[in-house]
């Protein structure tokens, strides 16, 4: 087995350093298929079908391809003969560094992930980001939660019970009036305050092209998906608001949860 001394593409000729046309040809080739987008795996395979090897009895493998995308001496230095220009050697680069890089995740990624506890999908981010601007064209849907709407509903039909009723026991009358007073200013403190600051963000909202970060984080406590991968977005007031599968024309559904509300 003959062992490659010299970069694919040279060869020596009565002592002098010149190019091996054919493997020469190779070497342009590669810098351009490369440049066009071809991968790797994609390279090494349509090197396998041709008939010059990188060395004698061996497949072409990506190794040898990485070699020779990172050979400076294809441009001419360390007095090597050019097979390639340098507009097409630091394309192949910049190309290489950037699949090199990782991807970096966006601000809205990070925020699903976190809300989800699953890698973020496009049907999740779209299936959000159709409830949210269903809440924004409407921001009616927003509801209180229905044990304050219960507990207020009661104790005013208590009072009004006690003030149709002569003659008035002002006592317990005014014990109501208080015990109402009270229930409705813990109900702002918590599910009903929450309900009416979502409504003002999606009130100060237009409707969004792409998922905004800080509405998704300010509005929703937890997103859930179902086998389906019908989203649920939990909202921090407790209320659940269900998408949609693609294939149906319906509004999302509404619902509370009972550990929540």
């Amino acid at each position: 087995m003959k062992i490659r001394r010299l970069p694919f593409g040279y060869r020596m000729d009565m002592g002098k350093l010149t190019l091996h046309e054919q493997e020469a040809e190779v070497v342009r080739w590669l810098f351009e298929q490369y440049c066009e987008g071809l991968a790797y795996n994609s390279l090494v395979d349509k090197l396998n079908e041709q008939p010059i090897p990188y060395d004698e009895g061996k497949p072409w493998n990506k190794n040898m391809v990485a070699r020779m995308l990172e050979d400076q001496r294809y441009i001419g230095e360390k007095g090597y003969p050019t097979i390639i220009s340098v507009e097409a050697f630091d394309t192949a680069r910049m190309i290489r560094d950037a699949r090199k890089a990782p991807a970096k995740r966006t601000e809205t990624e990070k925020v699903l992930r976190q809300f989800s506890g699953q890698r973020r999908t496009k049907r999740m981010e779209m299936q959000t980001l159709t409830i949210l601007n269903a809440l924004i064209a409407d921001p009616a849907l927003i509801q209180c939660p229905p044990s304050n709407q219960i507990i207020h509903a009661a104790l005013t039909k208590e009072l009004n019970e006690a003030l149709s009723e002569l003659p008035i026991d002002e006592e317990r009358a005014k014990a109501l009036v208080f015990q109402t007073a009270a229930a409705k200013y813990t109900a702002i403190g918590s599910g009903e305050y929450e309900t009416q600051r979502l409504r003002h963000i999606v009130e100060q909202t237009d409707r969004m092209d792409t998922l905004d970060a800080d509405i998704l984080r300010s509005m929703v406590e937890a997103i859930e998906t179902n086998q389906g991968e019908v989203i649920s977005l939990r909202l921090k007031n407790g209320q659940v608001i269900t998408g949609v599968n693609e294939n149906e024309n319906s509004t999302p559904q509404s619902h509370y949860d009972p550990c929540q509300a």
